[in-house]
């Protein structure tokens, strides 16, 4: 009832502190701060596809769980996919609700929870279970699903410049 998830704790950055030579009255620059990723950074993080803001819109916790869940599709650098579990010809993945929230660091297992019930009854997850498999539920993404929704935000963001455009938008 009262568990809150454990988390990972914050590893220390070196923020962009002035030095002596800079000016106290301005701000640090956001390049080189501890907000942006650099080559070589270690830190962790969510880093998803334009595919995956177009599909889940402004939700949070859909975007965060489907760009976790994608990137377990990935194939590693040796050409296999993350996932391990082939099951009636196709690439699944098991995880509970506690290890999807761990995994994405930033939401609760029943935020995980809600994101992937929504995602399902949205089409965008396939789930399956086999009681014999031993396995409660398995996830894998529809990429025909997908397709159909990236297209409709594609068509609804140039729908929605070309009316800004002729109420007073940029004309360049």
């Amino acid at each position: 009832m009262g568990n809150k998830p454990t988390r990972l704790p914050r590893q220390s950055i070196t923020v962009n502190t002035l030095s002596v030579d800079e000016d106290e009255d301005r701000p640090p620059d956001f390049v080189r701060s501890k907000y942006q990723r650099v080559v070589g950074d270690d830190r962790q993080g969510t880093f998803a596809h334009d595919w995956v803001a177009l599909v889940t819109g402004t939700n949070k916790a859909e975007y965060l769980v489907l760009a976790r869940i994608a990137s377990w599709f990935a194939e590693s650098k040796s050409g296999k996919p993350y996932v391990r579990e082939f099951w009636n010809d196709r690439w699944w993945l098991y995880k509970f609700y506690r290890g999807l929230a761990k995994d994405v660091r930033v939401l609760t297992p029943h935020e995980v929870r809600w994101a992937v019930r929504s995602l399902t009854k949205k089409g965008i997850l396939i789930t399956d279970y086999d009681p014999s498999r031993r396995k409660l539920k398995l996830y894998r993404i529809d990429p025909v699903v997908v397709a159909e929704l990236e297209e409709a935000a594609e068509r609804r963001i140039a729908e929605a410049m070309r009316k800004g455009r002729d109420v007073g938008g940029d004309e360049n």
